[in-house]
């Protein structure tokens, strides 16, 4: 895709890191200046404060309920920026994937996005690992990793913030709300990070008061304090293919065409590759065709998007 389209502005995108001991934010942290802003919000002892970030916060505690913390602290921040990338301290961004993410989200203005995960990173959700064959896949779901939000969205799932301490169940609550707008969330193919932690390993896993919920519990009591079901089906809806000219897939064809994607996972980890393609092949089931999706709002932005790669 070019490196910039011909829209009014590159969107204004601000970065919250939950940041701890070790983080890798300052691997990438150089090179974002000019194109986004950065905001550390400090869960332990660490001092980031000599980081030249935008804003420094501490808060500890969980990831979301930190993030509630620093909307309540920086409450101005909502209407200076257009998207709010809800970052975890764990992940390594490279300047390409910044700069696709700018430029996608300056032609598709999402509600939702994510980056999609490398083929070597530790991951839970098989969906959400990159697939080389597409710029970006429609879902229903985000992961709670680095979710992309903007500023429309953050407003409506900000007041579930403070509800658990591991983040787990967020995804459902999204997924209801993307449904309300006829919407569909990206994973942004084009744009891959990677995690560098395994599940579980982490500080904020670890720090876990020894009174709390477990994360399992976490989830059971958000579906249930929003009325969620836990059987929904996370699944790819359509998607913009990598190659030029780009164009748009459903159905088989959809399939058919991003099966090989995963080609790369194949030599690094057979088992992953296993996991991610039979993932994938499900993961469009059951079939829905472009002429079924085409009276989505979420259809109709990227159909109006297309044309000006």
């Amino acid at each position: 895709m070019p490196d910039s389209c011909n829209l009014v502005h590159m969107p204004r995108l601000l970065i919250i890191v939950r940041a701890g001991r070790g983080s890798l934010h300052p691997s990438w942290r150089w090179f974002v200046n000019g194109l986004a802003d950065v905001a550390l919000s400090i869960y332990d002892e660490s001092d980031w404060a000599a980081d030249s970030a935008e804003f420094v916060h501490h808060a500890r505690g969980g990831k979301f309920p930190g993030l509630l913390a620093f909307f309540e602290a920086f409450p101005e921040v909502i209407e200076d920026y257009d998207y709010f990338w809800l970052f975890e301290d764990d992940l390594a961004l490279p300047f390409a994937s910044l700069r696709r993410t700018l430029d996608i989200l300056k032609v598709f203005p999402f509600e939702l996005a994510a980056p999609s995960l490398t083929c070597d990173s530790f991951f839970s959700w098989p969906i959400a690992v990159r697939n080389s064959q597409f710029l970006f896949r429609c879902t229903n779901f985000v992961e709670v990793m680095a979710p992309i939000m903007s500023r429309a969205f953050l407003r409506r799932a900000l007041p579930a913030f403070g509800d658990n301490y591991s983040g787990w169940g967020h995804e459902w609550l999204w997924e209801s709300l993307l449904a309300e707008t006829g919407s569909f969330a990206a994973i942004l193919d084009c744009a891959p990070i990677t995690h560098g932690r395994r599940f579980g390993d982490g500080t904020l896993y670890r720090n876990r008061p020894a009174e709390g919920w477990t994360p399992e519990e976490d989830k059971a009591r958000m579906l249930a304090k929003y009325g969620l079901v836990g059987d929904v089906k996370f699944r790819n809806f359509f998607a913009v293919t990598a190659g030029t000219p780009h164009s748009i897939l459903a159905g088989d064809a959809f399939v058919e065409h991003g099966l090989p994607g995963y080609d790369e996972m194949r030599a690094h980890h057979a088992g992953n590759f296993s996991r991610c393609a039979e993932n994938f092949s499900n993961a469009a089931r059951p079939v829905a065709t472009l002429a079924e999706l085409s009276d989505t709002a979420g259809l109709r932005l990227v159909s109006e998007g297309i044309a000006l790669l």
